[in-house]
């Protein structure tokens, strides 16, 4: 069973309307069903909660329910496996990965329709005219409407329904999803191990491998201690830092990270 869907103006949270994937979520390469390689374009939409119980409930969400219902009369869209292709955005029952749907941006408060095609959308205005903006131009974080289809999958092992879009329109444009890592907040850096040098090193160095010995705890004097003075090569870190990782007074001076 077939029917065409046109969603309301959602907000895309997941996913691009140019860039297609060629592997799945374990990293392995997407074949069909010839073993041969393949792309998958995939549109994850979150459709705001209007405070229905049930996204059946919603005048898009019947459209689905009754192809679900009536492609498989059997019961299968009653268990608690159907793929509907939805997500209840407030979920904190995590998925197959251990991600929680709440944890998502985008997703609280929201039904998230995940829409999936061998094939690019075409990408229209409001007014059905072609989208002239360049390719990356729609973000996640965006607004759009979705026009498409929802069929059964005709499974009887993993029974369920596909959402697939032919058209997509560019509504409105939303804060900006990052769905990346920056760098810059990893947090990379930390004491350098003995041997290792900010400055390039003569090409017969060698770092030491063992351990420094251990150095003779100085005689008790009344003398008033002079600190140390680091230098610009330490990277910022202190003398003590150094110690603790086992450094030497005297790997410190060679290397030029402690005034001598």
């Amino acid at each position: 069973m077939k029917e065409t869907l046109l969603t309301p103006v959602g907000r895309l949270v997941m996913g691009s309307l140019t860039k297609p994937s060629t592997k799945n979520m374990s990293g392995a390469p997407l074949v069909d069903k010839n073993g041969q390689p393949r792309q998958e374009f995939w549109l994850n939409l979150a459709i705001e909660k209007k405070g229905e119980s049930h996204w059946n409930e919603t005048t898009w969400g019947q459209i689905i329910y009754s192809v679900g219902s009536k492609s498989f009369p059997g019961g299968q869209y009653k268990g608690p496996n159907f793929a509907w292709k939805l997500i209840d955005g407030d979920s904190t029952v995590p998925n197959s990965e251990g991600n929680k749907p709440c944890d998502h941006e985008g997703y609280p408060g929201h039904w998230v329709l995940r829409f999936r095609s061998g094939f690019a959308p075409i990408i229209v205005n409001e007014d059905g005219t072609p989208f002239k903006g360049p390719d990356g131009a729609i973000n996640s974080g965006d607004y759009i409407q979705i026009y498409g289809s929802v069929s059964d999958n005709g499974s009887t092992v993993q029974p369920g329904i596909y959402l697939n879009f032919t058209h997509v329109a560019f509504i409105a444009y939303g804060a900006r999803i990052n769905t990346t890592i920056d760098p810059k907040n990893i947090g990379f850096g930390g004491v350098l191990p003995a041997g290792a040098s900010k400055t390039p090193v003569s090409k017969g160095f060698t770092p030491p491998v063992e351990s420094p010995p251990m150095q003779p705890a100085p005689p008790p004097h009344t003398a008033i201690l002079q600190p140390k003075l680091m230098l610009a090569p330490a990277g910022g870190l202190s003398y003590d830092a150094y110690i603790s990782a086992g450094w030497t007074d005297a790997q410190l001076i060679q290397h030029g990270y402690m005034q001598a």
